[in-house]
């Protein structure tokens, strides 16, 4: 232990994929998933892909804990993105999808003509072979180069 009685931590966040900015839409087979650019990948317990069928998505290679944050903006009154992990139904509303595919999710809300955004952040454990997604509720959300837009994944633990 550590002084104070708190644990050193012995191993860095080395696997780490940052999507963000450059929102282009989402997938075209994949409705509901977000298609973002990605800027900074890291380590090779963790592959990202981003196509213009399916969006974005993290494989998990090597299991651990993590850190997962998802920010977007609504274009429209009330909107909700959120993280699905191994969905089966890529193309249907996040909050339609089932209870055991939602990790976290946000709201976005339109009002007085100021668009906002949320952030779904989620921690925790994640196994070889799991598959997680920027989903979003619809397509009413911010595109471009100019939206703080993005998908952070990172292993921070065992």
């Amino acid at each position: 232990m550590a002084r104070g009685g708190v644990a050193k931590i012995t191993e860095t966040a080395n696997d780490v994929v940052h999507f963000y900015a450059d929102a282009g839409g989402w997938g075209s087979s994949y409705t509901r998933i977000r298609e973002i650019t990605l800027r900074k990948s890291n380590g090779t317990g963790i592959t990202s892909t981003t196509s213009a069928t399916e969006g974005s998505s993290v494989t998990i290679n090597r299991p651990g804990t993590f850190l997962i944050i998802y920010n977007d903006q609504s274009t429209t009154d009330t909107r909700y993105h959120g993280i699905s992990l191994n969905t089966t139904s890529p193309s249907t509303d996040f909050l339609s999808i089932s209870a055991s595919e939602q990790l976290a999710y946000a709201e976005g809300r339109l009002g007085s003509g100021v668009i906002s955004y949320g952030s779904a952040i989620w921690i925790g454990r994640l196994d070889s072979g799991d598959v997680v997604r920027p989903h979003t509720q619809g397509t009413d959300f911010q595109n471009g180069s100019a939206q703080p837009i993005s998908f952070f994944v990172a292993r921070v633990g065992l």
